[in-house]
């Protein structure tokens, strides 16, 4: 199933959906909605999964966070907050987590009560591009501080994070919590799982589910606080 080809189908069934539509205001080739709504197995309490490609997902942030900024949508509210963190039970405690899910503007905020996600998904013409293989031989368990120089992948999947670090070349996030967690030019501290990839080291965090004692905090983002 392809959320780009099924969207006009998903929105004439779901008023939130096409109500989605023009808040995000992108071609309507590249927005499509995955998940159970996707997979028709949603019910009442289904939190909805909207999918941008490439380039049109900033667009699409920027202009979700003017439509909240100006009362067009819902921004999240607390309790949807603690809903969110406790669904993914992470390594940082709530204020920390809520510092840098409040900057993100992937987590869009709620349609009559429902919350919902703003994706990002490489657009086809750039699949593969990032060079990114799975299966890198496992050398332990690292914690690191860096500093982020190209951070143009945070919001894909797995998030890519390139570092200057005199042993990891990269980190990566395979948990949809640590994605868009840092920007360029910001230090991070980073736990994760160390994997070699020929003569470079990738750091990787969400080698489980709920990555367990792996994290990414923007120390600059603290800091600044």
């Amino acid at each position: 199933m392809k959320p780009e080809e099924k969207i006009l189908h998903l929105a004439a069934g779901n008023e939130r959906v096409m109500r989605l539509l023009p808040v995000f205001n992108v071609s309507i080739e590249q927005v499509g909605c995955t998940g159970s709504l996707l997979c028709g197995l949603e019910n009442e309490s289904s939190d909805i999964d909207m999918v941008v490609y490439g380039s049109a997902w900033f667009t699409a942030q920027e202009n979700l966070q003017k439509a909240v900024e100006k009362g067009e949508v819902s921004g999240l509210s607390e309790e949807m907050w603690q809903k969110v963190y406790r669904k993914r039970v992470p390594e940082i405690d709530y204020e920390t987590f809520l510092a840098h899910e409040k900057r993100k503007w992937n987590r869009g905020g709620e349609i009559d009560g429902t919350y919902f996600d703003l994706l990002y998904t490489r657009s086809y013409e750039l699949l593969g591009s990032a060079g990114i293989v799975k299966g890198g031989k496992v050398c332990g368990k690292m914690t690191i501080e860096a500093t982020v120089t190209d951070a143009s992948l945070a919001f894909d999947n797995p998030a890519v994070y390139s570092v200057d670090h005199e042993e990891i070349s990269k980190v990566l996030s395979f948990t949809h919590t640590y994605s868009g967690q840092a920007r360029k030019g910001e230090v991070i501290e980073a736990t994760g799982v160390v994997e070699e990839h020929g003569d470079t080291k990738w750091l990787i965090v969400g080698t489980t589910r709920e990555a367990k004692g792996e994290s990414i905090v923007s120390k600059t983002l603290m800091e600044s606080l």
